[in-house]
């Protein structure tokens, strides 16, 4: 059987279909049209790199550091839902099984929501057992410091290193 050809209208070169991306679902009676896009691969790959390259949609960008600042629990969420699939650990969290503290109920620091990177004093959420993934009950929002000093470390280890500093500390 022939695969149907198509015209790329950025350089209108008659290519196969498997030359194009096929059209999403959501493009409505487009697609009973044109079951593929109207870009070929190379052309919407150029695109998509220079858009990209130009800042990309500013508005969108603005739109999510907003809510980073207005929602921050939904960011959370969102991003232990992606955390969870991706280590195949099961999350039935949602915003209203969770609180975010002023201070960290580890280290006693302030905790701020900010639009740039990571700092020490940045909310996460911490699995209290990591074997059950994030379900309620088993999730701590604490600082970002306190949640890698946390991280790999036992107990014993963390007794070891409290050991060394009150011996070798001067402020100890």
């Amino acid at each position: 059987m022939a695969e149907n050809t198509y015209r790329c209208s950025v350089c209108e070169r008659d290519l196969p279909e498997s030359s194009f991306h096929k059209q999403s679902r959501k493009a409505g009676k487009a697609v009973r049209r044109r079951p593929v896009g109207y870009k070929c691969r190379t052309c919407r790959t150029e695109y998509r790199k220079r858009w990209y390259r130009n800042g990309g949609n500013a508005s969108v960008k603005s739109t999510n550091q907003r809510q980073r600042l207005t929602n921050p629990k939904i960011r959370m969420l969102h991003a232990a839902r992606k955390r969870a699939k991706k280590l195949g650990l099961p999350c039935s969290l949602s915003k209203e099984d969770f609180e975010i503290p002023k201070i960290c109920p580890v280290l006693g620091i302030h905790l701020e929501i900010t639009l740039g990177g990571i700092t020490t004093n940045t909310p996460t959420m911490d699995r209290v057992d990591n074997s059950k993934g994030y379900v309620p009950g088993n999730v701590q929002v604490i600082s970002w410091r306190a949640n890698m000093i946390k991280r790999d470390a036992t107990i014993p280890e963390l007794e070891a290193i409290i050991r060394y500093m009150r011996k070798f500390s001067p402020a100890a």
